[in-house]
């Protein structure tokens, strides 16, 4: 009986583990060009630094790492920059990080305690997003900074 019931159990994960788990073998991640990507920047609070004019790095719609400076970025002024991705390379990863020069600092300043949200749609779906909260410097001037993180999405 105690064989039986081994057997059993090793059929059922076998059967259990050839199966795939969905009927739909589509892939989220994969989009056919020409896409459309918009990335988006939004804080809660005037964005300077001291190391420099804010900027934002980005893939273009040929698939190339692209940099801007963001002279000012506000509440009321979000910065938003949307690309049709031309591109058939693939993986093709997306990315998109706000910072400052030199290229290495990824620390910003805010004028009051705030957020800072990066956001990434494909085809106007939202499929990233990144929400960084500023801290207080300890340099007697109440300042705020803030360290923001790369976001990343790949298309399959």
């Amino acid at each position: 009986m105690k064989k039986i019931f081994l057997l059993l159990s090793i059929t059922t994960l076998m059967l259990q583990s050839c199966s795939s788990g969905d009927s739909d073998n589509s892939n989220t991640n994969s989009i056919s060009s020409p896409f459309t990507v918009k990335y988006e920047v939004i804080t809660t609070t005037n964005v300077y630094s001291s190391f420099g004019t804010p900027r934002i790095a980005y893939v273009n719609s040929t698939g190339q790492q692209q940099t801007e400076s963001v002279p000012n970025l506000t509440p009321s002024n979000p910065w938003i920059k949307t690309v049709t991705v031309t591109t058939t390379t693939r993986p093709l990863q997306l990315n998109l990080l706000l910072s400052t020069l030199p290229p290495d600092v990824y620390r910003l300043w805010l004028s009051n305690a705030g957020s800072i949200t990066q956001n990434i749609y494909v085809n106007g779906t939202l499929v990233a997003s990144s929400t960084n909260q500023s801290v207080t410097t300890d340099n007697g001037f109440g300042e705020y900074n803030i360290n923001i993180i790369a976001l990343d999405y790949a298309i399959l």
